[in-house]
């Protein structure tokens, strides 16, 4: 589902539809002139271009809706190409990457596009397919200047619900360390969705999708249930490790999730807790008093609770009065910005003190440099998760990464 800025920049102050602007960015002379053709016969206006560098010249000209690259071009490639997006003022562009290359590199990029605060909408492998490239571009049907066309689904319920929730549903694991020694704390489940046309699409594309469909419940369940899984299979190994997993506002909202959680975890066999559930501090809670009966119910149970992206709300403060949370994850532009600026060095210091008053572990998130690493460290927080440590990764992959992870050495020179 396209955000509200693309929304804006479709349809104008008056509500008209406008013609929308796509740079495609790729060297492959053949792989732009079909994308060109797909998206012409849209009723898009393409330029195509076949660097990242030509590309941003194209952007200053003025604004692009949309901006779809392959990720290996020469002179600049799509990861710089996303850096230099998210450093350029008032750039609103939301970003597909289309690429031959594998899941591994796919994931970099739509992890890097995440860090920077881009509008990334999804990735599709090569060759593309143009149902696939709409519904990544959020509509069904031909935006022509004359009519108004409405953002629909593309997919069927019944298609939507086996396609998702049964085959294609995937989940991605980023690790967490102890700042103190430099030790494995957990890992944080991200999920991901394989689509049957071979694109990778993140929560913010097919979680609202979900949701439409009233089937939010089960993706919340059935990343559970593979999330523990993979942790079984990690204990195999005696790699012995947390595990956080993102819950919805809908799943809080609900007094059958506390029998979810619960059935899931006796299911597994693991104690609850090894389990934290994570709430993003921007995320609305529709009913309250439900909300905190089933979190105050999960704690009962041993289920830790965190507060993700502290500082990006409008009410952390009540949030934390309110409800029964163990764990504080720190928003990433305050990490980011914390090691330069003093600012937030200041408003990161103050967060971490403030958790651990109240009992709270505080996570500094989006740690990618050892600047950032060691400042985290020195204000005192519990632990740390970014880029710098490792990125999001398979399970099975998690599992070499963890028996070469080194801490002594991650603490006495910087790096993993």
């Amino acid at each position: 589902m396209p955000c509200l800025s693309i929304f804006a920049a479709r349809y104008g102050k008056a509500g008209v539809l406008m013609q929308e602007r796509i740079i495609v960015v790729d060297d492959c002379v053949t792989s732009c002139a079909i994308l060109d053709h797909m998206l012409s016969q849209a009723g898009y206006l393409v330029v195509c271009t076949s660097n990242g560098a030509e590309a941003l010249a194209e952007i200053k000209k003025g604004p692009y809706q949309f901006v779809i690259t392959d990720i290996a071009m020469p002179v600049m490639d799509g990861y710089a190409l996303i850096r230099e997006m998210a450093e350029m003022h008032g750039n609103r562009a939301a970003v597909i990457v289309v690429s031959e290359r594998g899941a591994p590199i796919i994931e970099t990029a739509l992890e890097l596009a995440r860090v920077h605060g881009l509008d990334f909408l999804g990735a599709l492998a090569k060759p593309v397919s143009r149902a696939e490239l709409l519904l990544l571009l959020g509509q069904t049907v031909a935006p022509h200047l004359e009519q108004s066309t409405p953002i629909k689904d593309l997919l069927a319920e019944e298609v939507f619900s086996f396609d998702l929730l049964e085959n294609s549903l995937t989940p991605v694991f980023q690790p967490s360390i102890n700042c103190s020694d430099g030790s494995i704390y957990g890992v944080e489940c991200l999920s991901r969705w394989k689509t049957t046309f071979g694109g990778l699409v993140g929560p913010d594309i097919f979680l609202p999708i979900a949701a439409r469909h009233g089937f939010s419940p089960f993706v919340t369940r059935r990343m559970l249930s593979l999330a523990l899984t993979a942790l079984n299979g990690w204990r195999k190994e005696e790699i012995n490790v947390n595990l956080n997993v993102n819950v919805s506002p809908n799943d809080i909202c609900s007094m059958d999730f506390v029998d979810v959680v619960a059935e899931t975890l006796e299911e597994h066999g693991v104690q609850p807790e090894l389990l934290t559930l994570e709430l993003t501090e921007t995320d609305i809670i529709d009913d309250l008093a439900t909300a905190l009966e089933v979190l105050g119910r999960l704690r009962l149970m041993g289920v830790g609770l965190s507060l993700d992206d502290f500082g990006a709300g409008i009410d952390p403060l009540l949030r934390l009065k309110t409800i029964p949370f163990t764990e504080l994850k720190t928003v990433k532009p305050f990490v980011r910005d914390a090691a330069g600026e003093n600012k937030s060095s200041v408003i990161l210091d103050n967060t971490i003190k403030l958790a651990q008053r109240l009992g709270l572990a505080v996570t500094c998130e989006g740690v990618e440099n050892s600047k950032q690493m060691d400042l985290a460290r020195e204000l005192g927080a519990d632990r740390a998760q970014g880029y710098f440590i490792a990125r999001p990764m398979s399970g099975v992959d998690f599992v070499h990464w963890a028996k070469k992870w080194q801490p002594h050495r991650f603490i006495n020179t910087g790096v993993g």
